[in-house]
């Protein structure tokens, strides 16, 4: 004699397989979160630091588009093809109180400030900046 499933526990068992495809899809896309970077929020930059020959750093609220060890800072290396162009715009932004973002795509570390294991949003050769009011 074989049992009749009741309509409460077909539905719970539906309810529950989709809960559990959700959950695993939402695990699967965890790992891509922050790999590709983006744009930083758009910020006033507060401070400018030319670092070495390296670089300069821009300090302002840009939160943390790549998902580094330290938001809120932005690193431009020299190697950039546009670097005297991206500097005089964050110079201008700094005193004309305008906001600036950067598409950051990657974490790297800027040894000047510490150690090798803190990374800060980095704009490399392939990536911009964009000035806004």
């Amino acid at each position: 004699m074989s049992r009749a499933k009741s309509p409460t526990c077909a539905r719970l068992k539906c309810v529950f397989r989709s809960r559990v495809a959700a959950i695993v899809l939402l695990l699967a896309a965890l790992p891509m979160v922050g790999v590709a970077g983006g744009f930083t929020a758009p910020g006033v930059p507060t401070r400018v630091d030319i670092v070495r020959s390296e670089g300069f750093m821009v300090f302002g609220s840009f939160g943390n588009a790549a998902g580094c060890t330290v938001g809120n800072q932005v690193f431009v290396r020299s190697e950039h093809p546009q670097y005297k162009a991206m500097f005089a715009m964050v110079v201008t932004a700094y005193v004309a109180k305008q906001k600036v973002s950067f598409y950051s795509g990657d974490c790297e570390a800027v040894t000047w400030y510490t150690t090798p294991a803190v990374t800060y949003n980095t704009v490399t050769g392939n990536e911009s900046m964009t000035l806004s009011d």
